[in-house]
């Protein structure tokens, strides 16, 4: 992986770095803190975070000043902070600090806006937004979107995508759209092909 792809997707976990941080991780030049290995651990694949512990060479991590760990007892230790509970604890977390901040505040309107008016790829949108971004577009799917994702094979935020695209807001609130008569004025067959033809040209 190249340094400024790593350094990316450090920074979707909050963390300010860039291609010179990497570079100066892995020439020995800089230390990394006990925050910066909790989110590292949580967000590289797994066969690469074992490659962390098993050096051949490198038996020993230096904690601080004259503190060390054998490197597999820091595996060990490690192990609670991987996998998709703690990944979703850290992603709401982070989304909880960004709301605070009126200057990284994230708003979920302004977000979905912006990827529907970009005219590109929603597959492509997703894969570019920070993990916070990601949280906080998952608080606008519903429990429609993520059945009609589950026909369609695609993520349900790409169901929230199209259907705001479509509609200006998503499928529940569509599909409970009155009619003159009061009578709901879509059928979920017919809002599935409109989804269906906006998904694809948007794929």
């Amino acid at each position: 992986m190249r340094a400024e792809d790593f350094a990316r997707i450090m920074q979707q976990r909050g963390l300010h770095w860039n291609r010179g941080t990497v570079t100066a991780i892995e020439r020995g030049k800089r230390k990394v803190s006990a925050g910066e290995l909790v989110a590292l651990v949580n967000a590289v694949p797994v066969d690469d975070y074992y490659l962390f512990f098993r050096h051949p060479r490198i038996s020993l991590v230096n904690l601080a000043d004259d503190l060390h760990i054998s490197t597999n007892q820091l595996e060990h230790g490690l192990d609670g902070f991987r996998g998709e509970s703690v990944k979703q604890d850290l992603d709401f977390m982070s989304a909880t600090v960004l709301a605070s901040d009126p200057d990284r505040r994230i708003d979920g309107q302004d977000l979905i806006r912006t990827i529907v008016a970009s005219g590109g790829s929603f597959t492509a949108a997703l894969a570019n937004l920070s993990d916070a971004e990601r949280f906080v577009l998952g608080t606008y799917v519903s429990e429609a979107d993520r059945r009609a994702s589950q026909r369609f094979d695609v993520p349900p935020e790409i169901v929230t995508l199209a259907s705001h695209d479509l509609w200006g807001h998503g499928l529940e609130t569509e599909r409970d759209q009155p009619d003159a008569h009061g009578s709901k004025s879509h059928s979920t067959r017919e809002l599935y092909k409109s989804l269906e033809l906006a998904i694809a040209d948007r794929r």
